[in-house]
């Protein structure tokens, strides 16, 4: 820097002005720290809000199939294919993006015993275990992944696919910022994510 006679307590001032720096989204015409972006929620606190979204719509599109879950006449296996058909995919909407901390995971978990429940008629007064309900499950359907699951595997399949591409999401992706995080725990990065699922997958 002195090359270009650019003091040092300049360049002090700057990076520590940037370092507490925040930011803010202008969207139409009004600033927020969040905004929807083909129909998925983008803000600065992660995927959280997009999560309880979701959570949300899908629990208002299994209400309002309540008539199905109840009608005696659809086998368990046919309401459960209906239900990841019709509810589940609503959940699952732009999930490769999301961040899952320890609390959305635990909500993810939460919605599908919700969902399952709904479907088997049974209250959580009834201390019917969550173990019991995936058993009943499994015995309508077969072998299937939880939502969970369901969610890391989508996501590690649309990295798979960006990384084998050559286009802008790649170099986005793979791109790097000058400096390092701060001192102290670290919020989880969706590059965790992808790091810590593809070991448990190997």
């Amino acid at each position: 820097m002195r090359k270009y006679n650019i003091s040092p307590n300049l360049v002090s001032i700057i990076q520590n002005l940037y370092d507490k720096a925040t930011s803010a989204v202008l969207h139409n015409g009004a600033f927020g720290d969040c905004f929807k972006y083909l129909g998925a929620i983008v803000s600065d606190e992660g995927s959280k809000k997009e999560v309880l979204a979701r959570i949300a719509q899908t629990t208002a599109a299994l209400t309002q199939l309540k008539p199905i879950w109840k009608d005696k006449n659809i086998s368990l296996g046919s309401k459960v294919r209906l239900l990841r058909s019709l509810v589940i995919s609503i959940f699952l909407y732009a999930c490769e993006s999301w961040t899952l901390t320890a609390e959305i995971q635990q909500r993810i978990q939460s919605l599908e015993m919700r969902c399952y429940r709904r479907l088997l008629g049974i209250s959580y007064t009834q201390h019917i275990t969550n173990m019991e309900i995936r058993q009943r499950i499994s015995q309508a359907i077969g072998r299937h992944d939880d939502l969970l699951t369901i969610v890391k595997k989508r996501k590690l399949r649309w990295y798979g696919h960006i990384t084998r591409s050559s286009g802008l999401a790649k170099t986005i992706l793979q791109g790097t910022v000058q400096g390092g995080r701060k001192r102290g725990r670290q919020k989880k990065r969706w590059e965790d994510n992808i790091q810590m699922d593809s070991i448990k997958t190997e």
